[in-house]
């Protein structure tokens, strides 16, 4: 036998599954916190937003964003696992 079982395939496929479903509630749960943040910057006042705190409040919004690229980066890389290329080795 040189290929994964039927079982075994499903097993993996069942699992990266869940993971893909558990990386896209973290994606969009980040995206949320984004757009919640953005839109409490966007209802301060002008001279708010022009000032030192806005700029690290800003800083802040943009480390969220970052990690919801990476996070969209490893969903887009467990899409490209492909568990057919498992062999087992011939003794």
């Amino acid at each position: 036998m040189n290929n994964l079982t039927k079982e075994q395939m499903a097993e993996l496929e069942s699992l990266k599954e869940n993971a893909k479903e558990a990386l896209e509630s973290l994606s969009e749960r980040l995206d949320e916190l984004k757009e919640e943040a953005q839109d409490c910057h966007d209802d301060r006042s002008e001279q708010w937003q022009e000032s030192e705190k806005a700029d690290i409040y800003n800083d802040w919004i943009q480390e969220i964003e970052s990690k919801s690229d990476e996070v969209n980066s490893v969903k887009d890389e467990l899409e490209s696992i492909d568990f057919d290329e498992i062999k087992k080795p011939q003794y």
